[in-house]
């Protein structure tokens, strides 16, 4: 029997009609509909096009990129390129973006088939890293180089780009491939980057740095420089032009007279100075003893800048001043160079700096004054460079007060101005007194190391005020020593007591306490009681400012009796013990 809904029993407060319930759909339901119906809007509309005006696509397969390109012209070329070279050399130019680029495209219509190839060799070859050293401060990425590369190609004149392009083939070819699937080894460790790449990367990147003014010129001279060059040769010279071209051409240009294994020596020493450029100059201050507040002291290590590019590229530019304003012996630069190879940064600094500006206080810098033939000044200049302490005081002088933390030494650091013209003067100092009393070098390391032990604010201006007593007389070298050491009988005065004296800092603290009139007197006679001055300020400390004044002056007659020569050098200084002595006693009275 077929029941129907009549049939059905009606449930209190239910209708007997059922309705379906009404949903407003959502907006992103109403979006999505909307583009479902826009899709078979256009399917219908492809149905009924005809085959043949479909829009054909073509494909590139790089080794991490695809690009998809409607078929054209342009696509044409880029099939063309890709058909000359070889499998890896396209993967790398679709990956980088070059092929599709039209700059690039329309470049490649200027090259043969074998420059073509020469450019896409250099360019697999650039995105191998070269060793990690000043690269990461100066040195664009492999990408970046390549872009910048093609614009300097296409700057050149024909001739030129094909030598380049020949040179940058040959520097290649040497290039391991850059294994982009492996970028971490076994340990977690990124792989290390290639020492083979680094004269590819310096190559290119020497020329893409040229001002466009010079791109021809110099371009050429850097081809020309790298003719007949061996294969270290070239890598020196390459990673001297990567760095800085116009510090290189000014250094070629100032060793031209000299033996070729000289050049080689002083390029060798340079280009592998250049590769201790590892850090750029803002982050010269690390290691740092950094403040915890305002208010509390901090400073940094001792060789804290010595390899920011600033730093480096400094000492090579006063190595090429020297070779310019001076003319040396090739066994001069050799010695220079074999000196500086085995010393650290720090102290190669120093041996520079005494070098430049030692030279400067003996014989100017203004004429180029020949130290082939007249050895005198240099001879001098190795007393300090060659002294380890005494280039330790003048790497110190740059900096500010030394404070011992966790075992090691940290400095204040001073402000740029104040730090070169503190260490300059300490080398003017060490300098003079080097010369004027070049019998006995060893007085001059003395002097250095008593120097060393003082505070630095206390050093700093003990060396001004000792340069201040002295003659402003300029090229030392120049003028006869007799009357030099007339002209600075209150430097050496000063000089001689700081050198004799076992108890420096009390020498200093107790100088500086004494009236303005008397110090000259003071030094004076601490001069000329020789060993006995820590006893001179020992018996001078207790007396008031007119009894010192005439003990002073009682020891000073001493010395004005034997200048007169009316008395015996000897007997004076006896004399003068003795009258200590006396001194002595009256004290222990007292």
């Amino acid at each position: 029997m077929k029941i129907t809904s009549d049939q059905l029993p009606l449930q209190q407060g239910l209708s007997s009609t059922l309705k379906p319930q009404q949903i407003e759909p959502s907006q992103e339901l109403k979006s999505q509909l909307k583009q479902i119906n826009s899709v078979e809007v256009q399917i219908e509309q492809l149905r009924q096009q005809d085959p043949s005006e479909f829009m054909r696509f073509t494909t590139f397969e790089g080794k991490h990129q695809v690009v998809i390109l409607p078929e054209s012209e342009k696509t044409d070329q880029m099939h063309a390129v890709l058909d000359k070279l070889s499998h890896e050399q396209g993967q790398n130019l679709i990956d980088l973006g070059v092929l599709e680029d039209e700059d690039f495209l329309a470049f490649a219509q200027q090259l043969n088939d074998t420059e073509l190839q020469q450019f896409a060799s250099a360019a697999l070859a650039l995105q191998t890293a070269p060793d990690f050293n000043s690269f990461a401060l100066n040195y664009p990425s492999g990408k970046q180089n390549v872009q910048d590369f093609i614009q300097t190609l296409s700057s050149l004149d024909s001739d030129t780009r094909g030598q380049v392009l020949a040179k940058a083939d040959e520097l290649s070819s040497k290039v391991p491939i850059s294994n982009d699937d492996s970028v971490y080894d076994s340990g977690g460790l990124i792989t290390p980057s290639s020492p083979a790449a680094n004269d590819i990367h310096n190559f290119v990147t020497a020329i893409n740095n040229i001002d466009s003014e010079q791109l021809s010129e110099d371009t050429n001279r850097i081809l020309d420089n790298l003719e007949g060059t061996d294969e270290l040769q070239q890598s020196h010279l390459l990673q001297l032009f990567g760095g800085d071209l116009e510090l290189s051409f000014r250094l070629l240009e100032s060793v031209e007279g000299f033996e070729s294994k000289t050049q080689d020596e002083m390029i060798s020493f340079l280009a592998e100075l250049s590769k201790t450029a590892t850090q750029p100059d803002s982050l010269s201050l690390d290691p740092i003893r950094r403040p915890s507040s305002p208010d509390e002291w901090h400073g940094a290590v001792l060789n804290h800048a010595d390899d920011t590019r600033s730093v480096v590229y400094g000492m090579i530019d006063t190595f090429v001043s020297l070779t310019e304003d001076y003319t040396f012996s090739d066994d001069q630069l050799k010695e220079m160079a074999t000196d500086l190879k085995h010393l650290d940064s720090t102290h190669q600094r120093a041996y520079l700096e005494i070098t430049s500006t030692g030279l400067n206080t003996l014989v100017g810098d203004e004429a180029q004054h020949d130290l082939a033939s007249d050895e005198a000044a240099l001879t001098t200049l190795d007393t300090l460079r060659s002294d380890h302490n005494t280039r330790m005081l003048v790497a110190e002088s740059y900096m500010g007060e030394k404070r011992i933390s966790d075992g090691r030494a940290f400095y204040e650091i001073k402000d740029h101005s104040t730090a070169i013209q503190d260490q300059r003067q300490t080398i003017e100092l060490l300098t003079t007194h080097a010369w004027l009393n070049q019998d006995e070098p060893a007085q001059t390391k003395q002097l250095a190391n008593n120097l060393s032990q003082l505070e630095a604010e206390q050093r700093d201006d003990l060396i001004k005020q000792i340069n201040h007593s002295g003659a402003t007389t300029s090229r030392l070298a120049e003028h006869d020593l007799t009357l030099l050491e007339a002209d600075f009988e209150q430097f050496l005065n000063r000089t001689n007591a700081i050198i004799e004296s076992k108890g420096v800092k009390d020498l200093i603290e107790f100088e500086s306490a004494l009236p303005e009139p008397v110090k000259d007197d003071f030094w004076q006679a601490a001069s000329f009681v020789e060993d006995q001055v820590d006893t001179l300020v020992e018996i001078l400390v207790p007396f008031t400012d007119d009894t010192k004044a005439f003990i002073l002056e009682s020891i000073n007659s001493l010395k004005e009796a034997t200048d007169e020569q009316e008395l015996d050098i000897d007997i004076a200084k006896e004399q003068a013990k003795s009258l200590l002595d006396s001194f002595a006693e009256l004290t222990q009275e007292q």
